[in-house]
């Protein structure tokens, strides 16, 4: 009698144990499927936004800024930041997706800018879906300066 119940429990922990592996596998599956459907997104918002602050369209690019309640810059000093700082050329040169626990889906982009009088900057940018739907770029960090590098664009 020993027997069939400890095969039958046998044969329920391993279809137990495959159907959980098999959940996991689909679900990360289907996770990493919603990345690379939102990587276009990014890269889009991320090019958006440059364009704008390379035509001097602060307004334009400052509607696509991340909105933080109170780290929000306005935007004259969003705009002097820029004027400071002139960016005449850029190039996005990787993305990256993934989804934050407290956050919802956030991205990085790495963009090389040309800045006039300071040669070449390398920095990382968030990007995160916000809740009206539309993802925006945040702070930019990470500076790295190229100051003989050419970049395309």
């Amino acid at each position: 009698m020993a027997l069939p119940y400890r095969r039958a429990l046998l044969v329920g922990g391993t279809t137990s144990l495959v159907l959980c592996v098999g959940a996991l596998l689909v679900g990360s599956y289907f996770d990493k499927g919603e990345e690379a459907r939102a990587e276009p997104h990014v890269r889009a918002a991320v090019t958006a936004y440059f364009d704008a602050v390379v035509a001097e369209d602060y307004a334009g690019a400052y509607r696509r800024f991340c909105k933080f309640k109170e780290l929000t810059p306005s935007l004259d000093l969003f705009r002097e930041k820029y004027l400071r700082e002139k960016v005449s050329s850029y190039e996005v040169v990787h993305i990256r997706v993934q989804r934050a626990n407290d956050t919802g889906e956030i991205g990085r982009a790495d963009v090389y800018l040309k800045v006039t009088g300071s040669g070449h900057l390398k920095q990382l940018y968030g990007v995160r879906l916000e809740e009206d739907g539309v993802w925006r770029v945040c702070t930019g960090g990470a500076d790295t300066v190229f100051p003989g590098e050419k970049i395309g664009t």
